[in-house]
């Protein structure tokens, strides 16, 4: 099983970036590495998260992030 990234969610994480590198070029890696970490949970818990109604396709799940 491998982690696929849609389009959308690549962008929030460049968005993500941006924002936090404009206050803290330090933090900004480690937080998108912590980020990237958790979604990896996935791998393992492939039917954890919230299924995203609008998708109508049972593969696609969202997961917040929260720490």
């Amino acid at each position: 099983m491998r982690l696929e990234w849609s389009k959308d969610a690549l962008e929030d994480l460049d968005n993500i970036w941006e924002y936090i590198a404009a206050d803290n070029m330090i933090r900004v890696f480690s937080f998108i590495d912590e980020i990237r970490a958790e979604a990896k949970i996935f791998l393992d818990n492939p039917m954890i998260g919230i299924k995203i109604p609008e998708l109508n396709d049972g593969c696609f799940c969202e997961w917040f992030y929260r720490k």
